[in-house]
């Protein structure tokens, strides 16, 4: 199956808030609160950044090092903080501060139809479910067929009565596994491609 054609190229380098609040710590090293705030580009909300940021202490990642005033605002105290914890991926942590492993399951998969010559839907779910990553068939089925219909899949036999379609590896585009959008919407962080899999229809309905 032929893939959709990219409607975006402008989208290379783009990170989400989490990865690029951790971009800011990283550089930083030690930090306030507002001058976190100051370093991420482009700019997140300070609610996101500061939530994310608390996640991180809880999880050990940043350490509040104690409060320090500050001569041009007032000598208004502003807490301080610092990286303890460093690492190239931005920690995928909740309100609690345990690790999650949502967002974990398209990498495992994207890795696996790397590693593997052929595959269908149930061997993606299977071996991309190791540690604490376990991926559902229905999340397996799904990301598999829509990175068939943007081209990253090509058929490696068709769907019989008893069995599903196999597939092999077409586009190897980097290390970052594409992303679904809510909007049906194939996002490669590696290219900056966007690749819309809904119908003609569908957009037109959705216009106003």
């Amino acid at each position: 199956m032929a893939g959709r054609n990219p409607i975006e190229h402008d989208f290379v380098g783009f990170k989400p808030p989490r990865e690029r609040i951790w971009q800011a710590i990283r550089k930083l090293r030690e930090f306030s609160t507002n001058e976190l705030l100051a370093t991420i580009k482009p700019a997140v909300a300070r609610s996101t950044a500061r939530c994310y940021l608390q996640w991180l202490v809880k999880a050990g990642h940043v350490q509040a090092t104690g409060q320090q005033s500050n001569e041009k605002e007032g000598c208004i105290l502003r807490m301080q903080y610092a990286l303890v914890q460093d690492g190239f991926e931005a920690p995928r942590v909740n309100r609690n501060g345990k690790s999650v492993a949502g967002g974990m399951h398209n990498l495992a998969m994207w890795r696996c139809m790397k590693a593997l010559r052929d595959f269908d839907f149930h061997e993606i779910q299977r071996a991309a479910s190791v540690g604490n990553v376990e991926v559902a068939p229905h999340t397996a089925k799904m990301y598999v067929n829509l990175l068939a219909k943007a081209g990253y899949l090509r058929e490696a036999r068709p769907r019989g009565p008893n069995y599903p379609t196999r597939y092999r590896l077409a586009r190897d585009s980097g290390a970052r596994p594409p992303a679904i959008t809510k909007r049906q919407t194939v996002f490669d962080r590696n290219t900056g491609e966007v690749y819309d899999l809904r119908a003609a229809q569908e957009i037109l309905d959705g216009l106003k």
